[in-house]
């Protein structure tokens, strides 16, 4: 049977990646994207929200879910607008947590394998100057995946983080106190991903952190 996944955050750089690389293996991929329709290369089909991702309300049952969503805006804690707390905070944080429960009431009690997938970041585990608020988001997706694996951890549902240093990204590119040259390839993450998800080994990997072995 192909496996069905929906992919939150379609328009990304990394997410686009994951759309080709899940297609190339042969499964059907839906995004969810905020903005007016338009071609997302090799996407079964796309989902169009106007301001939030709370707008959308799962009908269907997906083998794998993926949320890629998140703002970075990198500047110190006294330049931060008081708005941008809460924008990063509901949209990086908050969204994927509502989701997941609208995804999971639709689950009810199954036998089938079913996933779940947060985008964490190095900024997961360690703090970064002037990304306080990006690295409080992450560090909540950690702390939300480990409490979930251990709420349903005699079940077939499981939860994954997969946490990457800086990528050559819209996002990663921000950052100009790091050297692009040694940003992490969203090709390459987007194959490790897909790879781990789609294995049939006895095999479960809940924190995949890759960081990059250069910074200069």
């Amino acid at each position: 049977m192909v496996k069905k996944v929906l992919i939150f955050g379609g328009r990304g750089n990394l997410a686009s990646e994951l759309v080709r690389s899940f297609s190339d293996k042969g499964v059907d991929v839906d995004v969810v994207t905020r903005g007016k329709e338009g071609l997302i290369p090799k996407c079964n089909k796309v989902y169009c929200v106007e301001r939030s991702y709370l707008e959308f309300f799962p009908k269907s049952i997906y083998d794998i879910i993926i949320f890629t969503q998140g703002i970075y805006e990198p500047v110190p804690i006294t330049e931060n607008l008081e708005s941008s707390f809460s924008l990063q905070i509901q949209v990086g944080l908050i969204d994927p947590m509502i989701l997941t429960q609208r995804f999971l009431n639709l689950l009810n009690s199954t036998n089938t394998i079913h996933d779940f997938c947060f985008i964490g970041s190095t900024s997961s585990y360690d703090g970064f100057p002037n990304s306080s608020i990006y690295c409080a988001v992450k560090h909540g997706l950690l702390g939300f995946t480990r409490a979930l694996n251990a709420e349903y951890a005699k079940s077939s549902i499981r939860f994954w983080l997969f946490s990457m240093g800086s990528m050559r990204n819209k996002m990663g590119v921000k950052d100009a106190s790091q050297n692009v040259n040694t940003f992490l390839d969203p090709v390459f993450i987007s194959k490790r991903i897909v790879e781990s998800l789609l294995t049939n080994e006895n095999i479960f990997e809940p924190e995949m952190l890759i960081r990059r072995r250069n910074l200069s």
